[in-house]
């Protein structure tokens, strides 16, 4: 077995298949399991595909009907697909990407944390480094959470203390919690 020296660049696939080793090992299903039904989910669709494509041979003659059969199966999956596996909400989205607005997010914490991010223009990936430092975290812990690299995680850091106009992880806490209290309605008085 080849051991990688800690901080060499690993090929494309071996990050994803490190978070897919962990998230099995976190749910207590062994890895071994999540691949094999994987792969046999791929080959129950590669055979059902083969055999309604054997079918559909037998009924439709010609061209045409080939074509027109293929662009109504397509548009049958992309159905399926966009509503009974995403949530169908044109708010937030199809289930896969959530836009950044306040009455989606569930605390006051996320409610600051979106506004911060958003005043300080942050990327997408920027704002997963801001909340869990935010939230205390190290970098360590950040580079094995989101799967990239130390220097990357360095990079996020500097730029969202550049971007934020602080200096340390406390004074990004501090700010954090100056937002949410800032944020909190006010009762009558």
């Amino acid at each position: 077995m080849r051991v990688v020296p800690q901080g060499a660049r690993l090929p494309w696939g071996a990050p994803r298949l490190r978070r897919a080793a962990r998230t099995s090992s976190r749910g207590g299903v062994p890895t071994g399991w999540v691949v094999g039904w994987g792969l046999l989910c791929i080959q129950l669709g590669q055979f059902v595909g083969s055999v309604a494509a054997a079918l559909a041979l037998t009924v439709v003659h010609g061209d045409l009907g080939l074509a027109m059969l293929s662009a109504g199966i397509v548009f049958v999956i992309l159905i399926i697909a966009l509503f009974a596996m995403g949530s169908g909400s044109a708010n937030t989205g199809w289930g896969f990407v959530k836009p950044m607005e306040e009455a989606d997010a569930a605390s006051d914490f996320e409610k600051a944390g979106t506004r911060l991010a958003r005043r300080c223009r942050l990327s997408p990936r920027e704002i997963e480094v801001f909340f869990l430092l935010a939230k205390g975290r190290n970098r360590a812990y950040i580079r094995e959470e989101l799967v990239i690299g130390d220097e990357t995680v360095k990079s996020h850091i500097k730029s969202i203390y550049r971007k934020a106009d602080v200096h340390s992880q406390q004074e990004l806490i501090d700010l954090m919690e100056r937002e949410s209290s800032a944020g909190e309605p006010r009762g009558r008085g």
